[in-house]
């Protein structure tokens, strides 16, 4: 992004969020509602916490409001996902994403 100015949402193709050991709900919930709503049709959770990824796409308005109509839930990394936009197909290598350590989630450490 070559611009200090705000972006036209509506030109993003592809939102990617990392979840935060401390807020999830905002990647899941409220951002899943607000980017189908600003137009941006891809929209890719990244997990650490668990080393899962959650992939959703279309934007839908049958329910009355803008949502994503496909989703791929909580796939493990290392399950191959491919991102098909007007610009070509984007294939991401989830094998290697590194996760949350206890200690970054706040829980001590392992009792085992």
């Amino acid at each position: 992004m070559l611009t200090d100015d705000p972006l036209n949402p509506r030109e993003i193709l592809l939102a990617v969020e990392i979840v935060s050991p401390s807020n999830p709900e905002n990647d899941y919930e409220a951002k899943s509602r607000d980017y189908p709503a600003m137009g941006i049709a891809h929209y890719l959770i990244l997990d650490p916490r668990d080393g899962t990824w959650t992939y959703q796409w279309g934007i839908d308005t049958c329910g009355g409001r803008p949502g994503y109509g496909n989703r791929l839930h909580k796939q493990p990394y290392g399950t191959p996902l491919a991102i098909a936009t007007e610009l070509g197909t984007w294939k991401l290598d989830t094998s290697d994403l590194p996760r949350y350590s206890r200690k970054d989630m706040m829980l001590g450490q392992d009792p085992g």
